[in-house]
């Protein structure tokens, strides 16, 4: 079974290599690696023609802005190998996870298998990042501890993987969404029968250093997306309210000044434990129930 590794990238020039050169020292070498360079204004471009990758097949498809989910279509499009496995650009794959993708779909040919997406706490910079890697942990272990079958609809398009068959019978991803396509697509797999496994031992470490901002911005435009994607299968989704004390509470920790403290390091002498409620308290604050309230 041939594998095509799907990689899209927007100004994506101080990453991208080091994620393909992750590629580079797979245990399982993939068959072919297509980059979609979606409508970037950087040195992305240069940077890949001169790169070099090593691989025996190497696409480079460069196309107009048109957002990720028409990105990683494009790239399947210009894909030929059997089984697909997509990786974000700020991705660095351990060394067995193509092997682990291909292992996989030998024996559950008709699936979905979603990988793990890790903080690098090794470099980590800052202390909002630990608590990062926390939430995924928190999130993973409420997916599944070992590998297992997914009871709830959930791809993260940044580590997982479908055969091409599976994912032209979806009809891909949605390219009206900018945002949450990986979760529709899974939607669209459970309302098909199609399994989705989930693999926390499918490691690839995100290579992008996430700030407190950086993190509520990208809260507000998942739940926008969220809530397009529950129009869309017809289950409007309810906006978050609670009642008004929990609303007065996180009115107290939405404000950009407890954001600026966060990414400068400010609040490291509290406690972890008090420090990390107090990250989660302004992540939900601005990005739930005040996501109108202007950012620092």
């Amino acid at each position: 079974m041939t594998t095509s590794v799907i990689i899209p990238t927007y100004n994506g020039e101080k990453k991208i290599t080091d994620t393909l050169k992750a590629l580079a020292v797979q245990t399982l070498s993939p068959y072919e690696v297509v980059v979609v360079i979606d409508g970037s204004v950087d040195n992305t471009e240069k940077i890949l023609n001169t790169f070099d990758h090593g691989f025996e097949r190497f696409h480079i498809v460069v196309q107009e802005n048109k957002g990720r989910a028409a990105a990683r279509n494009t790239g399947v499009k210009n894909s030929h190998g059997e089984l697909l496995i997509f990786l974000d650009d700020d991705v660095l794959p351990d060394k067995d996870v193509l092997s682990m993708h291909h292992h996989h779909h030998i024996h559950h040919p008709d699936t979905i298998l979603v990988g793990n997406i890790t903080e690098q706490l090794e470099i980590a910079d800052s202390d909002f990042r630990h608590f990062k890697s926390y939430l995924n942990k928190k999130w993973n272990g409420k997916l599944s501890d070992t590998k297992s079958q997914l009871k709830i609809p959930f791809i993260t398009a940044a580590n997982f993987s479908i055969r091409k068959t599976t994912f032209s019978s979806l009809g891909g991803f949605n390219e009206s969404l900018t945002d949450a396509e990986d979760y529709e697509l899974a939607v669209r797999a459970f309302h098909e029968k199609i399994p989705i496994f989930f693999d926390p031992d499918i490691i690839g470490r995100h290579n992008d250093p996430i700030t407190c901002k950086k993190y509520i911005v990208r809260q507000r435009q998942y739940r926008h997306a969220q809530k397009k994607v529950a129009e869309i299968h017809g289950n409007p989704m309810t906006t978050k309210e609670g009642n008004l004390w929990k609303k007065a509470f996180f009115k107290l920790f939405s404000s950009g000044k407890w954001v600026k403290l966060i990414d400068r390091n400010r609040l490291t002498w509290l406690p972890k434990k008090i420090r990390y409620r107090i990250y989660d308290w302004v992540v939900t604050g601005l990005g739930t129930y005040n996501p109108q309230i202007k950012l620092p």
